[in-house]
């Protein structure tokens, strides 16, 4: 008997090219959804790096800066260095704001009760220590590491990466009426910076006296003697701290658009590419410095 064999068939190639580019095809689709999703991961992921970098620096400068002028011998109605048997001026450590700048502020506090403010962590300063040779806050290069220099200790420590701007400015009570100064025309608070660190606060902020610092103003200010204030105000007298910082994404963003212009104090950041931004602005009252 002779045995049958069956006449399997194959595929044609004209069916396997068929099958080859719908695979193709279908490839192409996974792949493509795969790197769309790999974007729009990594854009969420920049993001989110962007705003917890802001705000760990946000909340470490406010912090920081609501201990200026810390001083707890100083009115204690205690002789401490028993020199005379009286709470003398003496025992003070000499804390409060050191430099108001619109760019950087520098204070001290004494922590540890001992009549100075030479010890770590007493005396601070925060802004740039480079990328920024006009000290206008902006970073020169686009973004740059925002600093806190501790003369104590004699160190840096970078507290923020990719800071575009940073800014501070300074309400006050020059009439010792135990209130925030405010202007003769509006009745706003006065915002003003030492412009040439000089120890006297002398540029407003608040050009229009419309209560807001933003782009209506004039770009750094204008003097403070005569246009909102009688004379220039020792900063001594500063009571309340307002902090700008702008954070900029490390990396572009494909399909991102930023054409916006960023008030950051006195500064102006005019935006015009495909980084994303994240401005925070805050005021701290200083509670050991009156009000």
């Amino acid at each position: 008997m002779k045995s049958r064999i069956d006449n399997h068939k194959g595929f044609s190639l004209t069916e396997l090219m068929i099958a080859m580019a719908v695979g193709s095809i279908i490839m192409a689709v996974i792949y493509s959804t795969y790197q769309a999703q790999q974007k729009s991961y990594t854009n969420q992921q920049v993001a989110v790096e962007m705003q917890q970098n802001i705000r760990a620096a946000m909340s470490l400068i406010k912090r920081e800066i609501r201990m200026a002028g810390y001083d707890p011998l100083a009115s204690d109605g205690v002789d401490n260095d028993a020199a005379n048997g009286a709470d003398d001026p003496g025992e003070s450590s000499g804390a409060g704001i050191l430099s108001a700048t619109g760019s950087f502020i520098q204070f001290s506090f004494d922590n540890n009760a001992n009549s100075t403010t030479a010890d770590p962590n007493e005396s601070l300063t925060y802004g740039f220590t480079s990328g920024d040779i006009d000290l206008d806050g902006i970073a020169d290069d686009g973004a740059e590491s925002l600093s806190r220099v501790d003369a104590g200790s004699g160190t840096t420590e970078l507290i923020a990466y990719d800071i575009q701007g940073i800014a501070f400015a300074y309400a006050f009570d020059d009439d010792g009426d135990g209130q925030l100064d405010i202007t003769p025309g509006n009745g706003n608070v006065i915002w003003a910076v030492d412009a040439d660190d000089d120890g006297f606060l002398d540029t407003v902020l608040d050009t229009d006296d419309d209560g807001d610092i933003d782009a209506a103003d004039t770009p750094g200010g204008v003097a403070l003697d005569p246009a909102f204030w009688p004379t220039q105000v020792d900063i001594a007298n500063i009571r309340a701290v307002r902090i700008w910082v702008l954070a900029r994404s490390r990396i572009p963003i494909r399909g991102h658009s930023d054409n916006r212009t960023y008030v950051v104090g006195a500064g102006r950041v005019n935006s015009a590419d495909d980084f994303q931004r994240r401005l925070l602005v805050d005021t701290v009252n200083c509670r050991n410095m009156g009000l």
